[in-house]
């Protein structure tokens, strides 16, 4: 699993301005990157399916199969 925090916690070396040479804090915020990605990603396939299922609900409805 990915580490939630920021790797700046405890940093002996931190300072100010320091991430944009730091290469954990880089790799840190790709792993955050791709986590979300996959978040959007699941969240654009769970409504797709929501609507489809609204969709379906609807159909049956006006045509009296639903009540």
């Amino acid at each position: 699993m990915a580490q939630t925090n920021p790797p700046c916690k405890d940093c002996e070396i931190r300072r100010q301005g320091c991430h944009t040479s730091c290469e954990e804090y880089a790799e840190f915020q790709r792993a955050l990157e791709r986590r979300k990605k996959r978040q959007r990603q699941d969240q654009a396939i769970s409504k797709y399916f929501y609507e489809s299922h609204m969709n379906r609900i609807d159909f049956l409805t006006r045509k009296g199969s639903i009540k």
